[in-house]
């Protein structure tokens, strides 16, 4: 099947890696419409209610399994059908309304967001948004009604973040237009208990292996799955490995064009980044509720501890945390809603991001509640083995680094590539004097509520400053920055806080725009904290690209892996 392509809309990352604002993006900060507000509302309220009387976590934790007559609850109250268009039986949500449902379930239980996401922002996402009409009328109205819950199988043993190494293979019969699968699949959520799959296998064509992705029936012969596996944390959702054995799919089952997979896995996973983002947002702030409620009532020394300018001081930071990873979130999914197509640095920012937070701000919470929190009987541990997989699953935080690099640079360095055609000291004069009237001309950030002046002035410096340094890297390394993951992680690491900066500044204009300086105190105090360590960060991070330890770092990580640990030569 081929599909128009879409209309190319950036979104906001891309354009501030060259130094731009793009305003109507930015101002003023969205919100649901009040129908949509309204029709959440009632959703939440009704799994709020569904909570109390049936999700039972600690119990799904230890049995290691979600009941599935719960998951059938979830079908009945429409929670596993929120993002498919009405017409195939979902509510047809906007990704703002179906990623606060996510983060109200992450909030509840880790597992059982994985279980909804699993199925909903990856595992029948292929289908919404490359199927043709005939696989959306057969396969969408089923996932919305619990006849078939959904999987995404991309991962296999020698394949995690580099899809390109997938092994499975689908030969295809053009006599009877059909794909005969072989392989295997690796750490599949909802493996078990899904009726549908969305696979992506290799196959020839033209004389070369491509990537294509294919709608398989979870009754297909030839398709078996493993035991649930054993893990750490999210132990209630189910986790399986797949086997193909000459499991026949019919061509009729390609989703978008043969050969073309690879974009298909990529575009999926950054709707489910967004998600998984919105999940660990709620998951920081059940986690502070947790630990407010603690330290209120834990007395030492004659007074309670939230009392204690230490624990005073962790609370703080769980609040910035919320604060920024909510803003973020939620103005990245109202670029999926405007209609921005490339909005994948940003959903990869709000997937690194958010986990990260959610991770320190568990430690925090440990060590607020101090000794209860390693005990089991107690909701903190398992809330800590929960949240570490986030930073693993759906690329691990370190590919989401590389990717918001590479990705950010590419436009600036196709403008370079193009004036180095050009020839030589020239073009690289050219390109600095273009680059700079650029920022001139386009860097400055109009129309925010006069009480922020000051936070603009940091928000223009810091873009400024940011994508300078962008263009010495490319003109100082060019492609060799795809290898030097050092200088990757610096320049990720201030895009996302960037991208903090630009989220928090939008949503507090906004606030203030609407109810006044008086009614804001406390949102205010909160982005002048973020933005306070975020200028010390990206200062340390550009400093950092210029002169550092990267060469002592490799040499010492070098002799170490020689030696097969620490070991000193005496």
């Amino acid at each position: 099947m081929s599909t128009t392509p879409k209309e190319e809309k950036l979104g906001i990352m891309p354009q501030l890696f060259a130094g731009h604002f793009d305003h109507d993006l930015i101002f003023p900060y969205p919100k649901m419409n009040s129908d949509e507000a309204e029709t959440v509302a009632m959703l939440l309220d009704s799994f709020g209610e569904l909570a109390k009387r049936k999700i039972d976590s600690v119990k799904m934790d230890l049995a290691h399994e979600t009941p599935l007559e719960l998951v059938k609850d979830l079908f009945d109250l429409g929670l596993m059908g929120l993002s498919i268009p009405e017409e195939y039986g979902g509510a047809g949500l906007s990704m703002t309304a179906y990623c606060k449902v996510m983060e109200a379930v992450g909030r509840h239980d880790a597992s059982l967001a994985v279980t909804v996401g699993g199925h909903q922002s990856i595992g029948m996402k292929a289908i919404l948004l490359f199927g043709n009409e005939e696989q959306k009328n057969k396969y969408l109205p089923q996932c919305a009604d619990g006849r078939r819950i959904a999987a995404y199988a991309l991962t296999e043993p020698e394949a995690g973040s580099d899809a390109g190494s997938i092994k499975t293979r689908a030969v295809y019969n053009p006599e009877k237009k059909t794909f005969t699968l072989n392989g295997s699949k690796l750490w599949i959520t909802n493996g078990a208990i899904a009726g549908v799959f969305t696979v992506f296998a290799k196959e020839e064509m033209g004389g070369k292996d491509v990537i294509t992705a294919l709608i398989v029936d979870g009754e297909s012969p030839g398709l078996t799955r493993g035991k649930p596996e054993l893990k750490m944390g999210i132990r209630a959702s189910n986790t399986t490995e797949l086997n193909f054995e000459n499991v026949e799919v019919p061509e009729a089952n390609v989703l978008g064009e043969r050969g073309k997979g690879f974009k298909v896995a990529l575009e999926v996973l950054d709707y489910g980044r967004l998600s998984l983002g919105a999940g660990c947002a709620g998951g920081i702030k059940e986690l502070m509720a947790l630990s407010i409620a603690h330290a209120k009532q834990r007395k030492q020394f004659g007074a309670p501890i939230s009392d204690l300018e230490m624990i005073r001081g962790k609370i703080s930071e769980m609040a910035v945390d919320s604060w920024v990873c909510d803003s973020m979130v939620y103005l990245s999914t109202s670029l999926v809603d405007r209609g921005v197509t490339d909005f994948s640095i940003e959903s990869a920012i709000c997937k690194a991001y958010c986990s990260e937070s959610l991770w320190r701000d568990c430690n925090h919470a440990m060590q607020i509640v101090g000794g209860i929190g390693y005990m089991a009987e107690y909701p903190y541990e398992r809330l800590m083995r929960d949240s570490r997989i986030n930073m693993i699953f759906e690329g691990t935080n370190e590919i989401q680094r590389l990717y918001i690099t590479l990705a950010g640079m590419k436009r600036p360095g196709d403008a370079l590539k193009a004036m180095q055609k050009r020839g030589g000291v020239g073009a690289m004069v050219e390109y600095g004097a273009h680059t700079m009237k650029m920022r001139l001309v386009a860097n400055h950030l109009e129309g925010a509520h006069p009480t922020l002046a000051w936070h603009v002035d940091r928000l223009e410096e810091a873009t400024k400053a940011f994508s300078i340094a962008v263009d010495k890297l490319l003109v100082a390394h060019g492609k060799k920055v795809m290898r030097m993951g050092f200088l990757q992680e610096r320049v990720a690491e201030t895009a996302m806080v960037l991208y903090g900066m630009v989220a928090t500044l939008s949503r507090l204009d906004t606030l203030l725009k609407q109810r006044g300086s008086d009614a804001c105190a406390y949102e205010a105090d909160l982005t002048k904290a973020f933005y306070a360590s975020a200028w010390r960060a990206i200062r340390k991070q550009l400093a950092l690209l210029e002169r550092n330890g990267d060469k002592r770092a490799l040499r010492i990580a070098e002799g170490t892996i020689e030696r097969e640990g620490f070991k000193v030569l005496e």
